[in-house]
Parts: structure tokens; C-alpha cells; sequence
């Protein structure tokens, strides 16, 4: 509990007032006790002594009644309890016995002696009697003390009622004292409590007539100055640093709004040279000139991807990207992998081969897209760096199956990292030299953005590299096992375990058939005169850019469906009320009415009026930041595709949507 400063004062200055005059009470005290209690003792003595002088006549004689006679004269001494004259043989030849009633008791107990000598404040006094030098007996007398004892406990009540009384007087002089001296304290205390409180340095402290006071004043004034000093300073420097943070927020957010637009921009005319490349490559063209497409869509995609470096970089600076937690299987990451990466490698001459530890649970729990990302990454620079020799990616386990934790490395006999660029690798923009630019290409973000993913998601990456040898790069991951359903059969072929991956390559690269990847998959349009089952949706395109209505139109002609195309999402809606429709390919930027709108509108028509509800909405877009595909499915959307579009999944999902009728078919 917290006093006032004038009371603790007080209380201390009682306190060691009332601990000396306790002292020094108690010493005189015990003094004055022992002065007393030897002064009777002295008086007693000469008593006994008298009193055996005068007992000497009647107990030479054998005169027993004068003996008591003599010893009656103690009926006076109040204080003499008992008296008797013991014989050398222990026989009592006379007594006196003190006639009060509070010793009765104990005389009347078998052995009064010893009843007396256990009671506290007796005394027993022994005195000789004797004649010419001869002993007739001695002479016992007990003495009560008590008398004294009282003594000292009066005197010892009247020494702490004066203790008490001058602890009270201490206390309130020393409290109207500390009044005196402290109220100028307690003026200080209250103005630094109201400056604390209101935070206003511009108060100041009076004064006092105490020296030392009024220079604890000042010397508080002095400081007040400072700090008011100090605080206006401060409080301009945070002024200046709110419109710094303001302008950098602004200039976050124009960044972002940048580079969404940016993407935007960039993905529309890049989805109209996709499309027409895609459309050309299934025309009759000339060797010649599939060639020139391949490598047509080829930048293109090169293009895409630095795009993409670029927006995942953004958005993990400005903290947006999330990382997802979903079962899936490593066996067909590994399978996708392997799919993609099969054809560069074997141009190349390259010996590419994926490998994974039977002791790795392949239902796991994480993000799939991440880490798919990271080993595109990874693998997509080995094959890139690897002239001759070749690439491997490895997968095993490095704990149990319910915390399991997991290892991707890859590893090839490529040109190496010089040991002098080997500590900046993992940061942005990073190339290991200018050649290794023109020669390779890239913008630098691959590595940092890998990096950080691998954080985002618990884990690390890290790499082993030698000039002219090779690399060996591994992330560390935590893929703990899908306990919900661990047996889950995966719909990808097995990735084969190969221990080594770089023996007997050349023998493995001229045994191994070039083939395409998607050559089981391919669609191909078939007429309706050869066609014994019908496959058909009835599609509705909302585009306003005519070349992405021309791109969309020819990829749904080649895989059978023919749409109808509007150039705005109000009339999306209008034609929407007026025709049934399997599907709508929705753009989100269109004028007069935007696709997420135009999405919201079509939904309450579905849900009030009943309207078409079975009709699925696809939101199409060139935006690919953090969120847009969040907002397009909160808007109502049932899937979101980026332009450009992908041919593959637009097919895939078309086959999901197909309606199926008797008599003709969509694709084989």
C-alpha cells in the first residue's frame, strides 16, 4: 500500500523514537527491578540474622515456646512467608507460618517445603544459629518477592503509557513538521501528475522558500524547457514521417495499381498473339513455318513468365501472397514435372530423370501450386545451365510420416556458380555475370521468390555449387501425411525410382522416342457427318476487345462450340433473360456494365426468378495479382481463368460441362 511521503515520514520518525525509548525504558527498568530485588534480599538477610541472634538463648536452653515466641515476631514482615529452626539431626524444633489465606494452600499440601520452593518469587533464606562456636541449628526463612516484582510491572505499565503517549505526541508534531517542510514536495508531485496526465510542458513550478526545494524546482523547470523543446521537435518529425508514410502508402498502392493494369495490358495483346499461334498451328501449315510459330509462342511464353516473376516478387514484397494448405500428391507434381520438362531436356541431349524414396507418404498436406512453382524453378534453370550430362530431381523423407519433413533436390552437371557469387544468389535481380545474361537470359527474381516461398510455407532452400562440376540444390519442407485419407490412388503415371540418374545416359538418350506431352490428350475437331454421339453447350462470351472475341471464338470453334458473343456485361444480362445458356465466359474489365456486376445481377435472376439456374459463369481476365481470383469467385463466379487462355484447361473444363446427346459427339 502507497503512503503520502509526510506520513511515512511521521511513521518512521514514531517508529525510531518509540524503538530508543523502549530501549532505554527497558534497561533503567531492569536496573531499578535488581536494585530492588537486592535491596531486599539485604534487608532479609540481616533480618534472619537478628532474628537467629535472639533465637540463640531459647534454643540453648530447649525453650520451644520461647522460640516461637520469638519467631511470631514475624507476624509484622508481610513478606516472610515461612520461618522454622531445623535441628542438626532435621528435626523442627519451632515455626512461624504466615496466616494469609493465598499461602494456605500450600501449606496445607504434604510437603509445604517443596510446594514453596516451585513457586516463582520465593526466596529461601538460611541462617545459622550458634553458641561459642558451636551450631544449636539453622534458621529458614522464605521471603515472597513479590512485593517487587509488583514493583517493576508498575513501573513497566507507567513506562509504555509514557512511550504511547509520546509516540502520539511524535507522531502529529513530526506530521504538522512535515507539512511544513513537504508541502512544496507535494506542489511538485501534483504539477508532474498533471503534466504526465494532460502531456502539457508548458507548466512550471512556482517556488519555495526551502533552498533545496527551490533547486529541485529549477532544476525541474529546466527540464520541462527541454522536454517541450524536445516534443515540438518531435512531433514535427512525426508530422514529416505521416506524410512520408502517406506518400510511400500512395506510391505502394500506385505500384500495385501499376502493375495490375500492367498485367492487364500486357496479358490482352499477349493472349491475342497465344490464340492466333495456337489457331495457326492447327492450320495446314508448312514444317517451315511450324517452326516459326514454335518459336513465336515460345517468346511468348518466355514473355509470360517474366511477367510472372515480376507480379509474384510485387506481391510478396507488399505481403499478399498466402500460402495455401490442401491434400495432394507429390507423385503427380513429380509427374507434371516430368511431363513438362522431358522434351527441353532431351533436345538438349540431356539425361533428365525424377526419382522418389519409397519411404516418402505421397498424400500430403500443403501447397501444391508453391511448390510446383519452386521445382519449375529449380528444374527450369539445371536444364538451362546444363549443356551436356544431365538433371536430376530427387525426393526423400527426412522424418516420420505424421511430421513428415521433405526433401526436393536437384542436381546437375552444369557450368557451376563461381564461389564469389555464390552469397547473393537468393536476392533479387541477382545474375552471376553479364555473359551469363545474354547467354541465358532471365530476370533475377526466380531464386528470391523461390526463397521466400519456402519460408512462407516452413521450410528452406539452400544449394552446394562448383565451377565446371555442377549444382545441387534442395528445399526442405514440411509436408506433414493427409491422416483424413491417406491411401488415395493418384490419376498420374508413377515417376519411376531411379538411383542414378546420370548412368548409362547416353544410352537412355538414344533409345528414348521424342513425343509430345499432350499427344493423348489433343482434341481434334470432328464433323457432324462422322459422328455418332452429340456432345454440345450453348456458350455466351462477354469480351469487349474484339481481337480476345476473335481468340475465344476460334478456340471454342476448334473444340466444337460455337458461341455468341456480346461486348459488355449489360448485355450479358439482357441476352441472359431472353435465352438458356450451359455456360458464360465473363471478362471482368468491360465497360457500361463490368463482369463482377454483371455476374452479381445474373445470379439474382437465377436465385429470385428462376432463371436458367444451372448456367456456371467463368470470369476471364488479364489480371493476375493477389486477390483477383478471390473476388471474382465472392462475386459469384464458378471458376477464373487468366488470359491468355490456356487451350488444355479450356478443354478439360469444357469436357466437365459437356451435355451429351445421341447422336453426335464433341471430340475423341
Amino acid at each position: 500500500m502507497t503512503r503520502p511521503l509526510r506520513q511515512r515520514i511521521s511513521l518512521q520518525t514514531v517508529a525510531v523514537a518509540s524503538v530508543m525509548a523502549v530501549f532505554v525504558l527497558a534497561i533503567s527498568l531492569t536496573l531499578t527491578v535488581r536494585a530492588a530485588l537486592h535491596e531486599t534480599h539485604t534487608l532479609q538477610v540481616v533480618q534472619a540474622r537478628v532474628l537467629a541472634s535472639n533465637l540463640t538463648a531459647a534454643l540453648a536452653f530447649g525453650d520451644e515456646n520461647a522460640s516461637r515466641d520469638v519467631l511470631g515476631t514475624l507476624v509484622n514482615a508481610s513478606d516472610t512467608v515461612w520461618a522454622r529452626i531445623v535441628m542438626p539431626k532435621g528435626r523442627i524444633f519451632a515455626e512461624y507460618r504466615n496466616p494469609a489465606p493465598n499461602y494456605a494452600g500450600r501449606f496445607a499440601s504434604p510437603d509445604p517445603k517443596r510446594a514453596f520452593d516451585k513457586s516463582g518469587g520465593i526466596e529461601t533464606i538460611r541462617e545459622p544459629i550458634t553458641w561459642q562456636g558451636d551450631e544449636l541449628g539453622t534458621l529458614e526463612v522464605w521471603i515472597d518477592n513479590k512485593a517487587s516484582y509488583e514493583l517493576g510491572q508498575t513501573v513497566l505499565l507507567i513506562a509504555i503509557a509514557a512511550v504511547v503517549a509520546g509516540a502520539f505526541l511524535t507522531y502529529f508534531l513530526s506530521l504538522r513538521l512535515g507539512a511544513l517542510l513537504l508541502r512544496p514536495v507535494g506542489r511538485l508531485t501534483h504539477l508532474m501528475e498533471d503534466i504526465s496526465s494532460r502531456e502539457d510542458y508548458s507548466q512550471r513550478f512556482n517556488g519555495s522558500d526551502l533552498q533545496e526545494i527551490q533547486t529541485l524546482g529549477e532544476s525541474f523547470n529546466a527540464l520541462l524547457a527541454a522536454v517541450e523543446d524536445r516534443d515540438e521537435s518531435l512531433q514535427r518529425v512525426i508530422s514529416q514521417l505521416e506524410e512520408a508514410r502517406d506518400e510511400a502508402q500512395n506510391a505502394a498502392d500506385s505500384k500495385t495499381l501499376f502493375l495490375a493494369n500492367m498485367s492487364h495490358e500486357i496479358r490482352t495483346p499477349m493472349n491475342g498473339i497465344l490464340g492466333v499461334v495456337e489457331l495457326l498451328k492447327e492450320s495446314r501449315v508448312d514444317v517451315s513455318q511450324q517452326k516459326y510459330f514454335a518459336t513465336l509462342e515460345s517468346s511468348a511464353a518466355g514473355l509470360l513468365v517474366v511477367i510472372d516473376d515480376i507480379l509474384d516478387f510485387t506481391k510478396l514484397e507488399a505481403g499478399k501472397l498466402k500460402i495455401s494448405e490442401a491434400p495432394f500428391s507429390i507423385a503427380e507434381i513429380l509427374s507434371t514435372i516430368q511431363t513438362f520438362f522431358e522434351v527441353p531436356a532431351r533436345e538438349k541431349g540431356l539425361d533428365f530423370s525424377v526419382s522418389v524414396d519409397s519411404d516418402v507418404v505421397d498424400w500430403v498436406k500443403g501447397d501444391p501450386a508453391r511448390i510446383r512453382q519452386i521445382m519449375l524453378n529449380l528444374v527450369g534453370n539445371a536444364i538451362k545451365f546444363t549443356e551436356q550430362g544431365g538433371v536430376e530431381l530427387r525426393v526423400e523423407a527426412l522424418s516420420g510420416a505424421a511430421e513428415q519433413r521433405v526433401r526436393f533436390s536437384v542436381s546437375d552437371t552444369g557450368i557451376g556458380i563461381p564461389e564469389a557469387k555464390q552469397s547473393g544468389i537468393f536476392s533479387a535481380f541477382f545474375q552471376a555475370d553479364f555473359t551469363s545474361t545474354r547467354e541465358y537470359g532471365g530476370t533475377g527474381l526466380g531464386l528470391a521468390i523461390c526463397r521466400q516461398l519456402a519460408g512462407l510455407m516452413g521450410g528452406d532452400i539452400n544449394f552446394r555449387s562448383f565451377v565446371g562440376e555442377g549444382s545441387y540444390f534442395w528445399l526442405d519442407i514440411p509436408l506433414p501425411a493427409d491422416i483424413v485419407n491417406p491411401f488415395k490412388v493418384t490419376t498420374k503415371k508413377p515417376v519411376p525410382l531411379t538411383l542414378n540418374p546420370f548412368e548409362a545416359a547416353a544410352e537412355k538418350a538414344a533409345n528414348r522416342k521424342l513425343s509430345s506431352p499432350l499427344e493423348n490428350t489433343r482434341l481434334e475437331r470432328v464433323g457432324p457427318a462422322g459422328a455418332e454421339q452429340s456432345i454440345y453447350l450453348n456458350v455466351l462470351v462477354a469480351e469487349d476487345s474484339e481481337v480476345n472475341q476473335f481468340i475465344i471464338k476460334e478456340l471454342l470453334a476448334t473444340l466444337g462450340v460455337k458461341p455468341q458473343i456480346v461486348g459488355n456485361g449489360e448485355a450479358a444480362v439482357e441476352i441472359f433473360r431472353k435465352e438458356s445458356f450451359d455456360l458464360i465466359f465473363m471478362d471482368i474489365q468491360m465497360p457500361v456494365l463490368d463482369g463482377l456486376r454483371a455476374t452479381q445481377q445474373i445470379r439474382d435472376l437465377q436465385e429470385h426468378e428462376g432463371i436458367n439456374r444451372d448456367c456456371q459463369i467463368v470470369g476471364l481476365s488479364a489480371h493476375a495479382m493477389a486477390g483477383d481470383r478471390e473476388k471474382s469467385l465472392a462475386a459469384g463466379m464458378d471458376e477464373y481463368m487468366t488470359k491468355p487462355i490456356d487451350r488444355e484447361r479450356l478443354a478439360t473444363y469444357l469436357r466437365e460441362m459437356a451435355k451429351t446427346a445421341p447422336d453426335q459427339h464433341l471430340w475423341r
